[in-house]
């Protein structure tokens, strides 16, 4: 009678291919997740330069908002290119009043951050980022030192996430400073 069943050196074959297997599986599966982790490092450090765009520009163009004309409202410290300062009339009274007329975004370097200002206290906007720089444009669209004859601002930032890096720059027209 013949016993029906594997050698010792089927099995050892079988357990080779397998093995190989397994490890060509382990293989693409570990490409494919870092791949996954990649991508999930640019995604972030993208949608975190994007944010801080949305409202850095929905801001810098409403940037000295004055309803009244008295003349109250506009950029008042841009000595800085990594910070800027502006004002708007957000009661819509002719004057500066209290510290949400006083808009402030600044780049933070020890915490990779950009940050916002307006109420009294600052909060991140964008995390991930590493350089953020202001230009001030005049009528022309030279640079100027002058906060009186800004009317546009170019605004560059600059992301980082595990060596994960993009830019992303814009230039937003102040649409109510004596165009």
């Amino acid at each position: 009678m013949r016993e029906h069943g594997f050698t010792l050196v089927e099995l050892l074959i079988a357990m080779v291919l397998a093995g190989v297997a397994m490890t060509a599986i382990y293989s693409a599966y570990y490409s494919q997740q870092r791949a996954y982790e990649i991508t999930q490092d640019y995604t972030d450090v993208q949608q975190n330069i994007r944010n801080a765009m949305y409202f850095m520009e929905k801001d810098l163009r409403m940037a000295g908002y004055d309803p009244t004309i008295s003349g109250n409202f506009g950029f008042t410290d841009i000595s800085n290119q990594n910070r800027v300062t502006f004002t708007l009339d957000v009661n819509e009274d002719g004057l500066v009043s209290g510290t949400t007329e006083y808009i402030i975004y600044k780049y933070h370097p020890e915490q990779n951050t950009l940050e916002r200002n307006s109420g009294g206290s600052f909060f991140d906007v964008a995390n991930y980022i590493t350089g953020v720089t202001f230009t001030f444009l005049n009528f022309n669209g030279n640079a100027t030192a002058s906060a009186s004859s800004i009317r546009s601002v170019r605004v560059e930032i600059s992301g980082d996430k595990d060596g994960r890096s993009r830019t992303s720059s814009t230039r937003v027209l102040c649409r109510n400073l004596n165009l």
